[in-house]
């Protein structure tokens, strides 16, 4: 405490991808902790790997500090100290005018570093021979290695699912040509300022976290995949799929979810015969909008309960799923009723679903609580960043091992969905498209005919393997310690 100002210090250093090559620092701020009468001490790094200044700097804040000192734990004045850090900081200060931040001075020349370096040197005179030594350097290349099989894995694995996909993965979508042209209106009336807001807090966010995008990317993929796999349901002779907007709308946000999901239904009506062009305002609304903000709203409330963190995901999921699908069965009602009653219509859509969506949704749930409790257990410090869970939330939990296998066992169950999917009609058509065409609305000839020829397979390909190869290339920044985007000579 400085006066009337509570003092936070915080120690900035490079970071490395291999474990533990920070301790040395970390034991410097359990000292001064022991040693120095400030109350806040905490550690980040500049490299991927977190816990970032960001998200320590708000850490610091939320414990009263009005003053916060940056100690950059740097040998040398590089890049880091003349342009990566100040630009930290000065976001921070425009953020929080009434926190004083300062910026101190690297480590540099001193004494007692000349000290230091002699005790080091007297230390070592008596170490063996390097032919002598174990490789450990050696054995870091080979982890990097195994890091770049697994993302070399993810994108191959992803884009294989991609590919088995029949040539019409049927869902949620509303085909083209169903709605009329007022309802159509009305419902890309709806999405736009949605999709608006939601490219402004994109760029917002991106601008205050160049870590973002990647992020962003990878969600994007994900609901694009998703999307598109059919999952087959035995019990009602029909497949359908989950839709992703869930865990993309705890991710990185509803609003951003929702430009996320426009992306992937524009790519899919153009190129996959998945939707319409006419209806994709429609389909922005019931899968992005309404998938978004409900699996959003539902995790955080049930957080704010104390749930634990496989519940309020797993209700996310399955609440994002059935709320896509009632939102649907309102448009499609309110579209082709003409001048019969809405309600019996609607209620009549909606049973017709069940028999998919009820599972379905269970099983949207059980994948969303997965993907949150694997990114809970291996990359705690991106759910901080996310601004998911608090600092000090991060815990690894108990039920992380069988909501991983559970997730293993849906990974692998959704391999072969679409070999079964391609024998059974998919839900667009069982149910949206024969309840239109009782109410005369008939589907119209997609952009892309996905059955006419070669061309049509090449672009649907190529979709698959944009969207693999995204999903595998930022695969790494989840769940694999990566290589940031400052080189070495940044050092």
């Amino acid at each position: 405490m400085t006066g009337n100002r509570k003092e936070a210090i915080i120690l900035l250093g490079h970071g490395s991808r291999i474990p533990g090559a920070g301790e040395g620092m970390e034991q410097v701020a359990r000292r001064m902790r022991e040693r120095f009468p400030v109350e806040i001490i905490e550690i980040c790094y500049m490299s991927r790997i977190g816990p970032h200044f960001p998200e320590v700097f708000e850490s610091c804040v939320s414990q009263g500090a009005t003053k916060v000192v940056v100690m950059p734990y740097f040998l040398h004045s590089g890049l880091h100290m003349l342009e990566d850090i100040p630009e930290l900081l000065l976001e921070k200060a425009r953020k929080y005018p009434d926190v004083e931040i300062i910026l101190g001075k690297n480590l540099g020349f001193d004494e007692c570093l000349v000290d230091l370096v002699i005790k080091r040197l007297n230390e070592s005179r008596d170490l063996r021979d390097v032919r002598e030594m174990k490789p450990q350097v050696g054995k870091s290349r080979e982890s990097g290695e195994k890091a770049s099989t697994k993302k070399i894995l993810s994108a191959a694995f992803i884009f294989l699912s991609a590919w088995l996909l029949p040539d019409q993965a049927h869902a949620m979508h509303i085909s083209e040509g169903i709605l009329p042209l007022n309802w159509a209106a009305l419902w890309f009336a709806l999405a736009i300022p949605f999709v608006a807001y939601g490219l402004h807090s994109l760029n917002k966010r991106s601008r205050e976290d160049l870590s973002f995008k990647p992020l962003v990317g990878l969600m994007a993929a994900v609901v694009f995949i998703i999307s598109c796999m059919p999952i087959p349901v035995p019990i009602a002779g029909t497949c359908s799929h989950p839709c992703g907007t869930a865990i993309s709308g705890i991710l990185v946000g509803p609003a951003i979810s929702v430009v996320i999901t426009a992306v992937a239904l524009l790519i899919q009506a153009i190129f996959l015969a998945h939707g319409g062009l006419s209806t994709l305002g429609a389909d922005i609304v019931s899968m992005g909008i309404m998938g978004s903000f409900v699996g959003y709203f539902t995790f955080k409330a049930l957080r704010a309960a104390r749930m634990n963190m496989a519940v309020a995901g797993f209700m996310a999921g399955l609440l994002a799923d059935w709320a896509t699908y009632l939102t649907t069965s309102v448009e499609l009602a309110s579209g082709i009723k003409g001048e019969a009653a809405f309600l019996p219509l609607f209620w009549k859509i909606v049973i017709a679903f069940i028999p998919t969506q009820l599972p379905l949704g269970i099983l949207e749930g059980a994948i969303t609580a997965g993907m949150v409790i694997l990114l809970y257990k291996k990359r705690p410090d991106l759910l901080v960043k996310m601004r998911v869970i608090r600092p000090g939330d991060v815990k690894i939990p108990k039920q992380g091992l069988t909501a991983l296998l559970f997730l293993l066992l849906i990974m692998g169950a959704t391999m072969a969905a679409p070999v079964q999917a391609a024998k059974w009609s998919g839900v667009d058509e069982a149910v949206i498209e024969k309840v239109a065409k009782e109410h005369g609305r008939e589907t119209k000839e997609p952009l892309i005919n996905m059955e006419q020829g070669d061309l049509p397979l090449f672009l649907f390909l190529i979709a698959g393997t944009v969207g693999g190869f995204a999903a595998g290339y930022y695969w790494k920044t989840l769940l694999v310690q990566r290589k940031g985007r400052v080189t070495e000579e940044k050092k």
